[in-house]
């Protein structure tokens, strides 16, 4: 991990690399679970709102099914609790990142470096704490969303999704102008179609000749939404969104 970079793979890479190996009853229902949760972590206030009963929908459909499809050992607590995160972010009026508590089980693994010992270690960790912020003068706990977004024309930050919709593969940064070589609507196909479409959530399939040949335009850095992903996958790629981190470039 790369310093407090907090991107993840979205669960959405797990259904790509899994398809043909599940069968279509598995299939489908993994992709409920990826679609309801794409829909209550989306930093839209107003698009979230729209979807969030179909995303409760979703996520009963998935709790009702695991039994069926797993057996009776699957539906754990955890499971259980599922049904009720879409009141969470009803309720808070929020996205699910920011009622989340990911990022601090993210950060546990800095605390617990802190621990020399098995005596005391909340003292332990308090005290190593207090002495950086006297050395460093710095808040320890810092905030875990990322304030500048890393961006480049190779690998992982090369691809970008923009505010009006499109995804745009970075080919050459110059400060805050970008030459992107940006997707057309019409070169991009669905991933899946049920149990929705997946360009529903801003999910697509491109392929390698299609890739091919895409003209490139400047754009600013301040019309990217957010930083995405193109995950191989048979004779293309898909496309999809970073949702959890929401471009604040500088």
């Amino acid at each position: 991990m790369e310093g407090h970079r907090t991107e993840t793979i979205p669960i959405i890479y797990w259904a790509s690399s899994v398809k043909g190996i599940l069968s279509t009853d598995c299939y489908t229902h993994f992709l409920c679970l990826s679609i309801s949760t794409s829909i209550m972590l989306t930093q839209d206030t107003e698009l979230r709102h729209s979807m969030i009963d179909y995303a409760r929908k979703l996520m009963r459909f998935y709790v009702a099914n695991c039994e069926r499809l797993y057996g009776a050992e699957f539906v754990v607590y955890n499971v259980h609790s599922l049904l009720h995160i879409a009141d969470d972010v009803d309720y808070f009026e929020c996205s699910l990142d920011n009622v989340s508590a990911f990022p601090y089980e993210n950060y546990l693994q800095s605390l617990k470096r802190l621990i020399r010992g098995s005596t005391n270690p909340i003292v332990q960790v308090s005290k190593r704490i207090i002495e950086y912020q006297f050395v460093h003068s710095d808040p320890f706990l810092v905030s875990p969303a990322v304030s500048n977004m890393k961006l480049s024309c190779a690998g992982r930050d090369s691809i970008v999704f923009l505010k009006s919709g499109r995804f745009a593969e970075i080919c050459e940064v110059n400060g805050n102008t970008l030459l992107c070589s940006i997707y057309r609507r019409h070169l991009l196909q669905p991933f899946y179609l049920e149990p929705c479409t997946s360009d529903t959530v801003n999910i697509f399939f491109i392929s390698k000749h299609s890739r091919r040949g895409i003209p490139t335009a400047g754009i600013n850095r301040l019309d990217i939404r957010c930083k995405g992903l193109c995950l191989p996958y048979g004779d293309g790629y898909v496309l999809l969104p970073l949702l959890h981190l929401e471009a604040t470039v500088t």
